[in-house]
């Protein structure tokens, strides 16, 4: 197996600057950034579809800290994948053709729980995510290696769009709306 250095990225010169590495840098932060931004809003989605599905309270975001609120699918600690297998038993029989792919919780995962590298500063970042190693494990398994290209970012970033636009459909032909109504 060859060996590469790999290294972490650290911005030459101010934001915004011409230094070829703080642009890279910046452009890379970027795309994560309206990568991470679309998955939350994706999920944001969900729950709020679940909520209005469920007729649950949808209080909660005007809470003070401290305050206690009802458990519903806004404030409960269900994982992407969960809401995902939620939406999916709600529009399977009814509109199959909404029905949201698992593909974007790999990539969701890979970038929270993830390790970002690269071989050069010129080159692009490398997202790995590896298993959770089990006591006595000497090894880990790679779950998640790609080389994240700006057509990687694109192309990602259309698959979540995508899985996004069905959640509204679904919204629209339940005769749901997307706002959150505070009763507190």
């Amino acid at each position: 197996m060859s060996r590469k250095n790999y290294s972490f990225l650290q911005m030459n010169g101010p934001a915004g600057s011409d230094d070829p590495l703080t642009k890279l840098i910046e452009g890379h932060a970027c795309n994560i950034g309206k990568l991470m931004g679309n998955l939350h809003s994706f999920e944001c989605l969900l729950r709020i579809f679940l909520t209005k599905h469920n007729k649950q309270t949808e209080d909660g975001f005007d809470a003070k800290i401290g305050t206690f609120v009802a458990i519903t699918h806004l404030t409960s600690y269900d994982s992407l994948k969960e809401l995902i297998l939620k939406f999916n038993a709600i529009v399977k029989d009814k509109f199959p053709e909404l029905e949201l792919l698992s593909g974007v919780v790999h990539i969701r995962d890979a970038i929270a729980h993830g390790r970002f590298f690269t071989s050069h500063p010129s080159k692009p970042m490398q997202l790995f995510k590896y298993s959770k190693p089990q006591k006595g494990d000497r090894n880990v398994e790679v779950k998640f290696a790609v080389i994240m290209t700006p057509e990687w970012f694109v192309t990602e970033l259309s698959a979540v769009l995508q899985e996004m636009a069905k959640v509204v459909e679904a919204t629209r032909l339940m005769g749901f709306d997307l706002n959150l109504h505070s009763h507190g």
